[in-house]
């Protein structure tokens, strides 16, 4: 387990000139950076962070950069951060922790909780090494973007796509099981689906998916003997105008 580096603002100074070089705004480029609507976090191979953009600072809840430079286990005494289980993470396994660990990061996402807040949000990561002129790594720069909409939004998709085949396989299954035939259409009479009490009443193959044109196929006749038009079907008539029909009886031809 990673042990605490109590962050001091002398300490900052202190670094090398080349990692005061990246924590310098005009390095940096001030302008581009706190205009970035994603957050960005640069930090020495230490794991303390030299410079955050506004939109970090927002997210994170500084009201100023003084605040952030510290070491990056003491971010524990204000965040809680957690897999996308909900499973509390320690931190090492925290996103700067592993972009300083692996070299690199990418679209690692966690739940972030401001313990006096108690603000949520959920964060993409993505990270890279910062190298100097011979190619050595001199720090990390990190990238943070909240997708807490978009994945709030995808898990209320999933969870009502999932009600909604849970609830499909019910009407499957009482269908099925019904005693009575059963046969359904959509708004212009198209057979779209029976059950099998429905199929062996009928006996012949049903014309799914077709106009109701093709419902003549099915030879149903009136009581007299003579054959519905396809028109005049209780079917069709039910899908096309609304018409309920009760206890009528038919022939199969």
């Amino acid at each position: 387990m990673d042990q605490p580096k109590l962050p001091h603002p002398a300490v900052i100074p202190q670094f090398s000139h080349e990692l005061r070089q990246i924590a310098e705004p005009s390095i940096l480029n001030e302008a581009i950076v706190s205009s970035l609507k994603e957050g960005l976090v640069i930090s020495d191979m230490e794991g303390t962070v030299l410079h955050m953009n506004p939109a970090a600072l927002q997210l994170y809840g500084f009201s100023h950069l003084a605040e952030a430079q510290r070491h990056r286990v003491d971010f524990v005494e204000l965040l809680e951060i957690r897999d996308m289980e909900g499973t509390l993470l320690p931190t090492d396994e925290w996103p700067l922790a592993c972009l300083l660990r692996d070299g690199h990061l990418s679209k690692y996402l966690v739940r972030v909780r401001h313990k006096g807040t108690g603000i949520e949000w959920i964060g993409s990561y993505n990270g890279a090494e910062i190298r100097d002129a011979s190619h050595g790594v001199i720090g990390a720069v990190l990238t943070i973007r909240d997708v807490t909409k978009e994945v709030v939004g995808n898990e209320q998709e999933a969870a009502l796509l999932s009600k909604l085949t849970a609830e499909r396989a019910l009407l499957d299954a009482l269908i099925e099981c019904a005693p009575v035939g059963i046969v359904l259409t959509d708004s212009e009479a198209k057979i779209l689906r029976s059950n099998r009490t429905a199929d062996a009443l009928i006996v012949r193959p049903l014309p799914l998916g077709e106009s109701y044109e093709s419902h003549g196929a099915l030879s149903l006749l009136r009581e007299d003997g003579y054959p519905f038009s396809p028109r005049e079907l209780p079917l069709t008539r039910a899908a096309l105008e609304g018409v309920e029909t009760k206890n009528a009886e038919m022939a199969i031809g």
